[in-house]
């Protein structure tokens, strides 16, 4: 299989290599033939954009594009000390924001962030079991994030949810099923503990 592996090391800060698409010396892009990427012009996709005030961090953000999967950006979406992987035939659609460090977002199937959704340390998003149970569900189901929502630190969020725009996901929080707009939710699994909650950044 043909792979082409890229690591944006030629440059002090960024490396440009596809249009819309950059990776810092701290990002790691692979990418398999067949995977389709796309970013919406006057936006961009930064992998490994890490720094603590001044010092650059160890960290690696990385994206990975599997043969058959599908990249769509349309905003401005900094993959930070992170994973991002897209799966054979999965369609992963980013609005703006970020993902931060340790955090992972596998997509088998469909996720689709939204535009100004902060998502903070050690948060794992994925839209499939992996494994299919007997008698049980779809092993894969869609995830939705919609505009402007903040999603804690080691937060889950699981296959078949939505969270509505401007809810709030508690740290260690686990999302099994949808979050209603400006919502809070927290626990396990995750339960709304305040309606109409709005915050600023």
């Amino acid at each position: 299989m043909m792979l082409s592996f890229i690591v944006g090391i030629y440059r002090k800060y960024q490396e440009y290599v596809h249009p819309g698409i950059y990776v810092t010396r701290h990002g790691i892009l692979y990418r398999e033939k067949g995977c389709k990427y796309q970013v919406s012009p006057l936006h961009k996709l930064m992998v490994g954009k890490v720094w603590t005030g001044k010092i650059p961090s160890q960290e690696k953000g990385r994206l990975l594009l599997h043969t058959g999967s599908e990249l769509i950006v349309k905003g401005n979406f900094d993959v930070v000390g992170s994973t991002v992987e897209v799966l054979p035939g999965g369609r992963l659609i980013l609005g703006s924001g970020y993902i931060n460090f340790h955090s992972k977002l596998h997509c088998f199937h469909h996720i689709e962030v939204g535009n100004q959704v902060l998502i903070s340390e050690n948060v794992i998003i994925r839209d499939s079991d992996n494994h299919q149970i007997i008698g049980g569900n779809k092993m894969s189901a869609p995830i939705i994030i919609k505009d402007n929502v903040w999603i804690g630190m080691s937060a889950i969020i699981l296959k078949g949810v939505t969270i509505g725009e401007g809810a709030i996901v508690a740290a260690g929080a686990v999302v099994t099923r949808d979050v209603p707009a400006h919502a809070i939710v927290a626990g396990v699994p995750a339960k709304v503990i305040k309606e109409n909650a709005f915050y600023t950044v």
